[in-house]
C-alpha cells in the first residue's frame, strides 16, 4: 500500500493534513509535501494511520521534511506506533516541528483488549506513562509498552537544525 492523504483547511488558515500508508521507496514525497495549498497559516500533520517506515523511506523524508518545515510552520500529531519508534531512534526525523501527540498502546485487564490511545504532550512526564481509562469499562489501563515509549514527546528530545559535527 502507498501513502495517501487528506487535506482540510481550517477556519484559522491552518491546513490539517492527515497521512496514511507506508513511507517506503515507492513513496514521492516531494508531490506529497510540494503542492500543499498556500495561506496564512501552517500545517498540522496527523501520522495516527502511518503503518510502516522503512530505511529508505526515512533516507528521503528527513531532507524533505527539513525544508518543509522551514517554509511554514508545521506540528505533527498523533504519532502511529511504527511512527514512535523511529522517533524514539531517529532524533532529525521531525527537524524544525512541533511533535504534540502520539498514539500509544494500553491494555484493560478487565476486558482483556487492547487500546490504541492518543497521549499529548502536556500529559508525559519523564520515566512514567499516563493514566488512561478504558473506554467500554471505565477501568484504569496498563502501558504496553517500554518506558521510553515517550520520548518523542519530551521537550529535550528536539534537537537544533544545524549539522552535528
Amino acid at each position: 500500500m502507498g501513502l495517501s492523504r487528506t487535506v482540510r483547511r481550517r477556519d484559522d488558515g491552518w491546513l490539517d493534513v492527515a497521512l496514511t500508508g507506508s513511507i517506503d521507496e515507492a513513496t514521492d514525497l516531494d508531490a506529497l509535501l510540494a503542492d500543499l495549498p498556500q495561506g496564512g497559516g501552517g500545517v498540522r500533520l496527523d501520522l495516527s494511520g502511518i503503518d510502516r517506515l522503512n530505511s529508505i523511506g526515512i533516507h528521503r523524508w528527513i531532507p524533505r521534511f527539513e525544508a518543509f518545515a522551514r517554509q511554514r510552520p508545521t506540528t505533527i500529531e498523533g504519532l502511529s506506533y511504527a511512527v514512535v519508534m523511529q522517533t524514539n531512534c531517529i532524533t532529525n526525523l521531525f527537524t524544525g516541528a512541533t511533535v504534540r501527540s502520539c498514539v500509544a498502546p494500553y491494555y484493560c485487564a478487565g476486558c482483556d483488549v487492547a487500546h490504541a490511545v492518543r497521549v499529548d504532550a502536556s500529559e508525559v512526564q519523564p520515566g512514567r506513562a499516563p493514566g488512561k481509562r478504558c473506554p467500554t469499562c471505565g477501568a484504569a489501563m496498563q502501558f504496553d509498552e517500554l518506558p521510553g515509549y515517550f520520548q518523542c514527546l519530551l521537550p529535550t528530545r528536539l534537537i537544533s537544525a544545524g549539522p552535528v559535527r
